[in-house]
């Protein structure tokens, strides 16, 4: 099954490692360094032209895939528990 993450963006919910409040979780060094290291390494996507509130890291090919998306990681996870793909 897929989740929407953001614009046109869909990714599988087998494949998605965490999700993470932008806000919250950068506070910390290592998360930032994380962030920072898949920018370096074009793991990065940005999924809209707004402000990012949140970023989903998936298992991709080469190691993580993360997606920075504008919708509240609350949204994205409870539409994975429910198994909606919506477009807000």
């Amino acid at each position: 099954m897929y989740i929407h993450i953001g614009d046109d963006i869909g990714v599988l919910t087998r494949k998605v490692i965490g999700i993470f409040n932008l806000e919250n979780s950068t506070i910390g060094p290592i998360t930032r360094k994380f962030l920072k290291d898949a920018e370096d390494n074009n793991q990065v996507t940005n999924t809209s032209q707004k402000m990012p509130k949140a970023f989903v890291v998936t298992d991709g090919p080469d190691g993580v895939d993360v997606f920075l998306t504008s919708n509240n990681a609350e949204t994205i996870y409870e539409r994975m528990r429910t198994g909606t793909f919506t477009k807000e």
